[in-house]
C-alpha cells in the first residue's frame, strides 16, 4: 500500500506573518549582556563579517546555504507556516532571507544561476526587519531536516540569523531576560541552588 499523500498546503498569503516580530530588549538589558544598543552605525558591515565568520566556522551552515534545491518540500511540515502561511515563514523562505546576503561568489553555480552580484544591495533596513520578523517565528523543531531530500537542517540558518541579529543588539526582550537570569543564577528561570 502506498502512504497517504500529505495534506495540501494552505493558500499562500504573503505578508501574513509580517509584523509578528518580537518586542526588542531595552538598552539596559543589552548593556548587561555586553551587546550594543541597536543598531550600531556600522551594522551592515558587522553583520556581513559575522555571516562570513559563521559560514567559515560551521560547515553545516555553509552546506545549508549552498545546497538547497528550493523544492519547498519543507513548507508542508513547518508548524509556523501551517499557522501563518506566509512564504517568508517557511524554512525555505527563512533560508532565502539569509542566502540573499551570503557571499559565495567563488561558486560557479552562482554565476550560472545569474545570482552573481553585490551582497550590499540586499542588506538594508528592510532585510534586517524581515530577519527580525521571521527568524524568531521558527520553533526549531527540525521537521524540515527530516523531510528535506538533501537533509538540510534549516534550523542552522535560523540560529545563525538569530545570532547575527543579537550581535547587532536586535534581541527579543524575553530572550534577553532569560540570558540575564542564566548569568545570575545559572538557569533561565532564575532559580536558586535549593530549587
Amino acid at each position: 500500500m502506498w502512504p497517504e499523500p500529505p495534506p495540501p498546503l494552505p493558500p499562500l498569503r504573503p505578508g501574513l506573518a509580517a509584523g509578528w516580530g518580537p518586542v526588542l530588549a531595552t538598552s539596559d538589558e543589552l548593556a548587561d549582556l555586553g551587546l550594543p544598543a541597536p543598531p550600531p552605525p556600522d551594522w551592515p558591515r558587522r553583520l556581513l563579517a559575522g555571516l562570513r565568520r559563521l559560514a567559515g566556522e560551521r560547515p553545516g551552515l555553509r552546506q545549508a546555504l549552498t545546497a538547497c534545491l528550493r523544492c519547498g518540500v519543507c513548507a508542508a511540515c513547518c508548524p509556523s507556516f501551517t499557522a501563518l502561511p506566509d512564504p517568508h515563514n517557511t524554512p525555505l523562505g527563512r533560508g532565502e532571507l539569509l542566502r540573499r546576503v551570503h557571499q559565495d561568489r567563488g561558486q560557479p553555480w552562482r554565476v550560472l544561476a545569474g545570482s552573481f552580484g553585490g551582497d550590499q544591495d540586499h542588506l538594508d533596513a528592510d532585510t534586517a526587519r524581515l530577519w527580525l520578523e521571521y527568524f524568531w517565528q521558527c520553533t526549531l523543531c527540525g521537521r524540515c531536516a527530516q523531510v528535506c531530500p538533501l537533509g538540510i537542517d534549516t534550523s542552522l540558518i535560523v540560529l545563525a540569523g538569530r545570532e547575527l541579529l543579537a550581535e547587532q543588539g536586535w534581541l527579543p526582550a524575553p530572550v534577553a531576560k532569560a540570558l540575564r537570569r542564566i548569568g545570575r543564577s545559572g538557569n533561565s528561570l532564575g532559580l536558586g541552588p535549593l530549587a
